[in-house]
């Protein structure tokens, strides 16, 4: 038999191979500065500690303040001294025998009330009417300018804080009738004030 000759293999062309793709690295990101605290804000925030600083010790002093006892003139005075004909302790006596003296409860409105009118401080207002109460005739102005108003300077600290007052006190003084022996009482407690201080 006669020799088959298979046909030539073909060889496909070859195969190009791309150039290879280069990724390129990411470039690092800058670290973002903080936001610079202008000097203003600073400061600011600097006084803020400060009040907040001071505020503290005013609370401090008007807790020490109200902690400590309440001077009161009737008190040392005492009952067999006292005269039932007087007014002012005659209502001091009422409240020693009904169990009602220093457990007043005055209300916010009530203590500014009495702060305002005698331009005293709301802590020595706080702790008269926490001593006498509320009622009317520590709401009443003539009691106001005498009685309540003595236990209110008696218990001041500062001879500032009593002109201050004096100067209300008198500006309400002139207001009213039959003024004179408020008056003299006035008179009477700044200078025994003034000699004490």
């Amino acid at each position: 038999k006669p020799v088959v000759i298979s046909k030539p293999v073909v060889i496909s062309k070859p195969v190009v191979i791309s150039k290879p793709v280069v990724i390129s690295k990411p470039m690092p990101e800058k670290p973002k500065s903080a936001p610079q605290t202008p000097p203003v804000e600073e400061e600011q925030f600097a006084s803020e500690i400060l009040l907040s600083a001071k505020d503290q010790e005013i609370a401090q002093q008007e807790m020490l303040f109200l902690a400590t006892p309440l001077k009161c003139y009737f008190c040392e005075l005492g009952r067999s001294r006292m005269s039932k004909s007087n007014p002012a302790d005659f209502f001091h006596l009422q409240l020693e025998m009904n169990g009602q003296l220093a457990k007043g409860n005055p209300s916010n409105r009530d203590v500014e009330n009495l702060a305002t009118y005698l331009r005293v401080n709301i802590g020595v207002a706080r702790k008269v009417l926490q001593h006498i109460g509320v009622s009317h005739q520590t709401k009443e102005s003539k009691n106001r300018l005498s009685f309540v108003r003595a236990l209110c300077w008696d218990n001041m600290e500062r001879l500032v804080d009593l002109c201050n007052s004096f100067e209300q006190v008198w500006m309400a003084i002139q207001m009213t009738k039959d003024t004179f022996n408020i008056s003299q009482e006035v008179l009477g407690q700044v200078y025994r004030w003034k000699f004490m201080s």
